[in-house]
């Protein structure tokens, strides 16, 4: 299929000393269209809607397939011709050149009519109610036309179906609900009416949550917004892209504590702990931190992290508590702050903990725990009373369930 740069430089070869571009020729173009279309008794479109970059064709997206506005011979025997026609008017010099290409577009509309009429899509007549049918060149062909006269109009031609996606533009959600769907075939010109996504979607890691503000053609430039409800007119396939508007599901205070926001809590699956938020370092996990989130399954904690709170995992009912063992600092684990009652079956404690308070760890069911500590019990720091630091002879709860690895 012709492109936009081959076009141009087909015409710079008929015309030889014009050092043509696409603007030069452009309304030249869409000049020829508006010929054919006076000729045949059609409503072809501008080539400049689709021609619209170096690599731009004269043919539209239609159920994911390219399809021929009409055939490519015709852009060479008609739109060419007629183009250069226009340019050689331009010149005061009036050739013979000029006289070949008006016989080549008057040849070439005459062959466009007599072999393309019948086959014309009903959304390209002007009238589709009128005009001269050629003799059909097969009892199909008379059938199909028969069809049009008689019956379903729109069906019985010719007629591309388009076909409007939705994309959801962003690679780290976590889709709970089908996303939105438009399984309609549209005819040309169809009026397409944009559809909403209510829900809330929120990230892989559950920092963010993402509520719908519109759609964008170009998945590039977001500030060309249509909003649900909006309309648009069908002229090729669509494919609409999300424009989310994104915001914490977390809050850190001026002393560096974390929470969730309540509006997230009964949606979270996992969450893993970024190391600052709105510039705010995270460095404490406070108490009943996970309280009243029941799909929570796993909290991966910040990399600089220095203090778990009394209680702050009590009641959890997840499978997994990950610490982030990238920082130097020491963490501080106060008493019961893994109350655990919830499915997990292991836990890894790094070697920066350096104190940890009475019954820290207790298990609150019979399903097997095992805490691994990556320091060899030798090197335990022992509890100094004085500073309250250090790890309590206490430190976990015995229990049948519970087993502890050192080293």
């Amino acid at each position: 299929m012709t492109t936009q740069s081959e076009l141009v430089h087909r015409l710079n070869q008929l015309t030889l000393r014009y050092n043509l571009t696409w603007y030069d020729i452009s309304r030249d173009a869409d000049n020829a269209i508006t010929h054919i279309n006076n000729f045949m008794g059609t409503k072809y479109p501008p080539m400049s809607v689709y021609m619209n970059r170096p690599d731009g064709t004269y043919r539209f997206r239609a159920s994911k397939r390219n399809v021929e506005i009409f055939p490519d011979r015709y852009i060479h025997s008609v739109v060419i011709p007629y183009i250069a026609i226009q340019i050689l008017a331009r010149d005061e010099e009036f050739t013979q050149v000029y006289q070949k290409y008006q016989q080549d577009l008057d040849d070439g509309l005459y062959q466009m009519f007599q072999n393309e009429f019948n086959r014309v899509p009903y959304e390209f007549r002007q009238n589709p109610d009128q005009g001269v049918f050629f003799s059909p060149e097969s009892i199909d062909e008379a059938e199909r036309i028969r069809n049009f006269h008689h019956h379903n109009r729109k069906d019985a031609l010719p007629s591309p179906k388009f076909l409007v996606t939705y994309h959801v533009n962003s690679n780290d959600l976590y889709l709970t609900n089908d996303f939105v769907k438009d399984t309609k075939g549209y005819m040309y010109e169809d009026t397409v009416q944009v559809k909403g996504y209510n829900h809330v979607l929120y990230s892989y890691d559950g920092i963010f949550s993402n509520t719908l503000e519109g759609w964008t053609l170009d998945k590039s430039n977001s500030s060309s917004e249509l909003l649900p409800g909006d309309t648009l007119q069908v002229t090729n396939d669509v494919d609409l892209f999300a424009i989310w508007n994104r915001e914490y599901t977390i809050a850190v205070n001026n002393e560096n504590v974390v929470t969730f926001k309540n509006k997230a809590k009964d949606s979270l699956v996992n969450v893993v702990l970024p190391e600052r938020v709105h510039g705010r370092l995270i460095t404490t996990i406070p108490a009943d931190f996970t309280k009243d989130m029941p799909r929570l399954r796993s909290v991966t904690l910040p990399p600089k992290l220095t203090l778990i709170k009394q209680d702050a995992f009590r009641g959890f009912s997840g499978s997994e508590i990950l610490f982030n063992t990238n920082y130097p600092e020491d963490i501080k684990i106060e008493g019961g702050a893994f109350d655990l009652p919830g499915t997990i079956t292991s836990i890894v404690i790094p070697a920066n903990v350096r104190t940890i308070e009475s019954a820290a760890f207790t298990r609150n069911n019979d399903i097997p725990l095992t805490i691994y500590v990556r320091t060899l019990k030798e090197n335990i720091p022992a509890w100094n009373n004085t500073t309250k630091t250090g790890w309590k002879s206490d430190w976990f709860t015995p229990s049948d369930y519970i087993k502890v690895v050192y080293g």
